[in-house]
């Protein structure tokens, strides 16, 4: 009995070693060609390493995709539901926030505080800002212009 069980549990054993190895919970839904040939074009050196449909909390339905080259840099591209590109998106420190965004949470979300910050660079060369806060016992992530304008909020899902 001794003498077959240890091989089924080192079998065991490897099957989970490899199934904790392949931890890899990337999501990938297919891409629309006009949005692969945009990729290919603007940014050969990089591959997709996720792509996922999402609605953004202003309603609109988009692609998300992330890239990733042979140095481990990330870029995330946001495209509509044709596939024109919308944005591209940066992660940047909270100090690094425009003073009107900053303000703009500080009177809007008092009893919060700003705990992640992204930069949007728009198709047309503007920029948005996204920022997770947190605060009386929940967290949202708030969209918003470069003034400040306060574009939409939505419950943030990942935290």
């Amino acid at each position: 009995m001794k003498k077959t069980f240890l091989p089924f549990v080192a079998l065991l054993a490897g099957l989970a070693m490899l199934t904790s190895c392949n931890g890899d919970d990337d999501t990938m839904v297919e891409l629309p060609q006009i949005i692969e040939d945009y990729i290919a074009s603007n940014y050969p050196a990089y591959s997709i390493d996720e792509s996922e449909e999402e609605t953004l909390c202003d309603g609109t339905a988009v692609y998300e995709v992330e890239l990733e080259d042979d140095n481990d840099n990330e870029i995330e591209l946001t495209f509509d539901s044709e596939g024109s590109f919308l944005f591209s998106e940066t992660e940047i420190s909270t100090e690094s926030l425009p003073d009107a965004v900053s303000s703009s949470i500080a009177s809007n979300y008092a009893n919060y505080s700003i705990e992640e910050a992204e930069r949007q660079d728009l198709f047309d060369d503007t920029n948005r800002y996204q920022v997770e806060i947190k605060g009386d016992g929940s967290e949202l992530e708030v969209l918003l212009e470069a003034d400040g304008t306060v574009i939409c909020e939505e419950e943030d899902s990942d935290g």
